[in-house]
């Protein structure tokens, strides 16, 4: 087996591979390039393990290389620089050896790997998203554009039906100038909120096809609908690579952090290193069943820290999030098993 690292950036990469025969450090440049990296692996004996640092540039490469025959291996980036911090050079050529050392060692920091339909679903997803934090910007831009031309616009959403009737006359009373740039922003508006409906139906379609999304949409579980089921799905990929409900807490940076020495216990702030989608997608979740009338364990849970510890809104939203992640990874099991059966 040859054992090959790469140092992944746009436009050109660093192979560093170890001839199995030979025991040979090779060292090679390519360029970010299908044809390019097939060309440079050429020679080297098989099967390949490959391992990549995850930056943006790094997932069409993963999916070359598997397509190539290899064994990929994700390698985690901040876990990485701070081994490479230890060297006094910082070169692509080293990194990519430092991989292919911990890679001969099995001390190789991996991190998820998504498989193709996943990253498809987080796409999907995150697009969605993005498209909303366009319309938030765009409303908030009409809003400006409204209130220095003195005008008062008395609707939460401007996307309603009864702001939809008032904006076109308002921005028909503005100046010419800021008129034209307020008609700008609302025929963009229009644009972006069309295209996230077309988004939705799919979301809607992918969420009814997906059988944990799909149970997940159903009564038992309150506060979800086809968005953010499926986002949720999306974002923790494959269930089978958690152990307990605490790792996938972990995974999704809802545990505080916590330092003790001795007799002394204190917890701090959630954690910047997780996956931030996946955060945002459960609170929001918990936050939509804290809010139903019927009772449910996320509610029960909120409630309970409120009342009983004195815990304040932030600390006991975080616990019912948790308690939805805990809900989610128990069905998410059962499906799996009675597929199995």
């Amino acid at each position: 087996m040859t054992l090959i690292a790469m140092d992944v950036h746009q436009n050109s990469s660093t192979i560093a591979a170890l001839h199995p025969a030979t025991g040979e450090i090779i060292i090679r440049k390519c360029l970010t390039d299908r044809n390019d990296i097939a060309r440079k692996l050429a020679d080297l004996p098989r099967p390949w393990t490959v391992a990549v640092e995850s930056s943006r540039h790094s997932p069409p490469v993963c999916r070359w290389l598997e397509a190539l025959g290899g064994d990929v291996k994700l390698v985690h980036p901040e876990k990485l620089s701070k081994i490479a911090d230890l060297y006094a050079a910082k070169t692509d050529a080293k990194d990519a050896e430092t991989m292919l050392m911990l890679l001969h060692l099995d001390c190789l920091p991996e991190c998820y790997l998504a498989p193709e339909d996943v990253v498809e679903l987080r796409d999907l997803c995150r697009g969605r998203n993005s498209l909303r934090e366009i319309t938030n910007k765009l409303c908030n831009l009409l809003r400006s554009s409204f209130a220095r031309a003195g005008m008062m616009v008395n609707y939460t959403d401007l996307t309603g039906c009864g702001a939809r009737a008032l904006v076109p006359e308002l921005i028909a009373q503005m100046g010419p100038l800021g008129g034209l740039m307020a008609r700008m922003f609302w025929q963009l508006l229009e644009l972006v909120e069309g295209a996230i409906a077309e988004v939705e139906r799919h979301i809607g379609e992918q969420a009814h096809a997906h059988p944990v999304a799909a149970e997940l949409c159903g009564d038992d579980h309150p506060g979800m609908r086809e968005v953010l089921a499926l986002a949720l799905v999306a974002e923790i990929g494959e269930m089978e690579r958690f152990a307990s409900p605490a790792h996938l807490h972990s995974y999704a940076g809802l545990v505080p952090r916590t330092s003790e020495s001795g007799d002394s216990r204190h917890e701090g702030s959630l954690p910047q290193r997780c996956n931030k989608h996946l955060r945002r997608v459960a609170v929001q979740i918990a936050q939509n069943a804290v809010r139903c009338r019927a009772p449910n364990p996320a509610k029960d849970t909120y409630e309970r820290l409120r009342e009983e510890r004195g815990k304040g809104p932030n600390t006991a939203k975080i616990a019912a999030a948790r308690k939805v992640l805990t809900e989610v990874f128990f069905t998410w099991r059962g499906i799996a098993a009675a597929s199995a059966s």
